[in-house]
């Protein structure tokens, strides 16, 4: 309907003014009586669309009707002028090519190139550099956007868009190697096809490896693909090497005929600047109506234009959007996301001892897949002797979904990449340490890396530990630490575990099981263990079993195993792990891509009896107010995402952070799925509170007073 209402009135008014205009005078001097024309042919085809399609839902004064009336009204009157202008200039063009065709015509009536070329040179310079240009930028664009297209079902639906907001970041391109200096526009793009190039690269691996895109809010969190770039070498495909020599050779053909065009000065009229502008502003409002929407909300996440206004799902908005408006909106909204507020205090208002000592231990990439009596016999006893919870879920995130789980599970709340600033800068007096601070707990955290990755030394803090320590910052001279160290190492040890302390809460994060899984992996080379996927990643998951085994012998040596409940909770799936397909295909079809996985989460005691909870779906935001009833400790329900599993308030439903769902039987985003049931509309409706509230508290700092 967007598009109706913006495109009719444009080519109805176009007919007017070739039907009933005065052919012999000057457009200008009929200005009046086009635009009164246009006037009413805008507002008649606006009644239509308003009181017809939408059946009186919207109005005239509505945001909508006066949003698209002058859009329709802008289009519709430059429509004539434009196409006269480019009519006249269609007419010299065909002049100039017949008397281009005839120089270079020999005496023998036989085309000569070289002549032709020696004569039209200046022409043919500016033709083969924003040709090259326009391939460049075409080739990446429809590459990775055909990559996310694939990968997410998502997107087809919108392709003109994407290929408008692509020519429009050409032209943008273009434009400023023309106007610039030359010095400066041979500086400007050499550094606009890097970054480009860059852009191209670093998504098309991520989508590859994670089935997700570059989001600029995660760039912090980039420094965790660096320590494991050999693994990316995988990923290197037919298409990519045949993409990226191509992209060079048009990069460097620009580049060459940039010296060409720039030979002389430019004179650029000020006319075309503001020709120019009005054109950019144009293509890109354009653009955006060509995606189509819904004013359903039940629908709406079915609609690429939601994934121009929400980046909730990065694959889904590189599809349809495609590199480069991807790019500039994920930073646009990212920047935004620091300086403003979404909602307000008064709507999040509407909105909102038996056993001594915790010790949670986040597994890293510790997946189902790997876990087994000979490779990991002591994980497997305390799924087999403690609280087992086989219904929790993780979906990858791009950079960082590590980060987004530890966050998570000891704040209750939403690691929202949208408020990466904010996240850092809130108050969080109601997370899981700070409230066992408060309790008289010793909270402390301990982690193999240095305390800058992920930001941790600063996050642990304003969490509520007390203590944290970071071993690459402790021990330099350790090339990488693996998990049986933290236990193994009296020192290390006694950090963590208090031996002073009344009662404590600590939080070990393991490392070993991170990927690769290859040759490229330094402990499995180091020990002969790189052979094929497999065999690494079982060597690497039973160092963390090591390391949990050789924990609880010092607990109980100490006497401290009877009153701690130990935590096990795994990031996310090992998604550098390659999967035997056997083993893909036993996996109950959450996403048909397979993206979302179940993961561990187990809780222990020595003296609790085994439980294995296989009707509950379980959320990361819940493990905060779950653990707080556990241990008996005073909260506000109100203070949480995430809600107590054992509460009779629990939902049963896994809320992901796009605003897609899980209930057991149905995963939101998958095609065929009956959007119309109540069941669908409730759950939807709930998710997108949740996450909104969630958004609210942190832009707001909400928790501060």
């Amino acid at each position: 309907m967007e598009f109706i209402s913006l495109v009719c009135p444009a080519f109805i008014s176009l007919a007017i003014y070739l039907c009933l205009f005065d052919k012999q005078k000057n457009v200008l001097k009929n200005i009046c009586y086009y635009f009164i024309c246009n006037l009413i042919v805008n507002f008649l085809v606006l009644f239509v669309v308003v009181f017809v399609f939408h059946q009186n839902e919207l109005t005239f004064t509505s945001i909508f009707t006066l949003k698209y009336l002058a859009l329709a009204s802008l289009l519709s009157a430059i429509l004539p002028f434009g196409i006269e202008f480019i009519k006249k200039k269609l007419s010299k063009l065909c002049k100039k090519i017949d008397a281009l065709l005839k120089t270079g015509m020999t005496s023998n009536n036989k085309f000569s190139y070289k002549l032709f070329y020696s004569k039209n040179e200046k022409l043919l310079n500016n033709v083969i550099f924003l040709l090259s240009s326009f391939l460049y930028f075409y080739l990446l664009e429809i590459v990775i956007r055909l990559t996310a297209v694939s990968m997410s079902s998502f997107g087809s639906s919108a392709i003109m868009a994407a290929f408008v907001f692509t020519f429009l970041y050409y032209f943008i391109f273009v434009a400023l190697q023309y106007v610039l200096p030359k010095v400066v526009a041979k500086i400007f793009s050499i550094l606009g096809y890097i970054c480009c190039f860059v852009l191209f690269l670093a998504n098309y691996m991520l989508l590859h490896i994670k089935s997700e895109a570059l989001s600029i809010g995660e760039l912090t969190n980039a420094s965790e693909g660096f320590k494991f770039l050999n693994f990316l070498l995988k990923e290197i495909s037919v298409l990519l090497i045949i993409t990226i020599i191509i992209a060079i050779a048009l990069a460097i053909i620009n580049y060459m005929f940039l010296d060409k065009v720039r030979k002389r000065k430019i004179k650029i009229k000020k006319r075309y600047y503001l020709f120019t502008i009005i054109l950019v502003v144009f293509l890109h409002a354009f653009a955006v109506l060509l995606l189509p929407t819904t004013d359903d909300i039940w629908e709406v996440i079915n609609k690429p234009r939601y994934y121009y206004d929400n980046f909730i799902n990065s694959k889904k908005s590189l599809a349809v959007l495609g590199l480069y408006e991807y790019t500039v909106r994920d930073t646009y909204l990212s920047v935004k996301g620091r300086f403003t507020k979404f909602g307000n205090t008064e709507e999040i208002e509407k909105t909102i001892d038996k056993y001594k000592n915790l010790i949670m231990i986040m597994l890293e990439s510790v997946d189902y897949v790997a876990i087994n009596e000979e490779t990991t016999p002591t994980i497997s006893r305390l799924m087999k002797e403690g609280w087992t919870f086989p219904n929790r879920y993780s979906a990858l995130s791009a950079g960082g979904s590590t980060i987004q789980t530890e966050y998570s599970s000891l704040s209750g709340l939403f690691y929202d990449t949208n408020y990466y600033v904010d996240i850092f800068n809130n108050n969080y007096n109601y997370a899981l340490p700070n409230l066992f601070s408060k309790a008289g707990y010793v909270t402390s955290s301990m982690h193999e890396n240095n305390g800058s990755y992920y930001n941790r030394q600063k996050l642990h803090s304003i969490l509520g530990f007390q203590n944290s320590y970071f071993l690459n910052d402790i021990s330099s001279n350790v090339l990488q630490f693996e998990d049986p160290q933290m236990a193994d190492n009296e020192e290390f040890y006694d950090m963590i575990i208090p031996s002073d302390a009344d009662k404590f809460m600590s939080l070990f994060i393991t490392i070993s099981a991170h990927g690769p899984y290859d040759t490229s992996n330094y402990f499995c080379k180091k020990a002969d263990q790189a052979n094929s996927d497999e065999e690494c990643f079982s060597y690497l998951i039973n160092k963390t079993d090591v390391f949990i085994n050789h924990l609880i012998k010092k607990l109980s040596r100490d006497n401290l195993l009877d009153d701690t409940v130990i935590v096990l909770y795994t990031d996310h799936q090992a998604y550098s792990y390659n999967y035997p397909e056997e083993y893909v295909n036993t996996l109950p079809v959450i996403d048909t891509k397979k993206n979302i996985k179940a993961v561990p989460f187990v809780i222990y005691n020595k003296d609790i009896s085994h439980k294995e909870f296989n009707n509950l779906l379980v959320n990361d935001i819940d493990l905060v107010p779950t653990l707080l009833n556990l241990f008996d400790i005073n909260y506000d329900p109100n203070n949480y995402i995430g809600v107590d599993l054992f509460s009779k308030d629990h939902k049963n439903l896994i809320l992901f952070n796009d605003f897609t769902w899980y209930d057991g039987k149905v995963y939101s985003a998958n095609e065929g799925v009956d959007t119309t049931t109540d069941s669908y509309k409730e759950n939807s409706q709930y998710v997108a509170d949740k996450i909104n509230l969630n958004s609210m508290i942190l832009s707001n700092n909400y928790f501060k007073n």
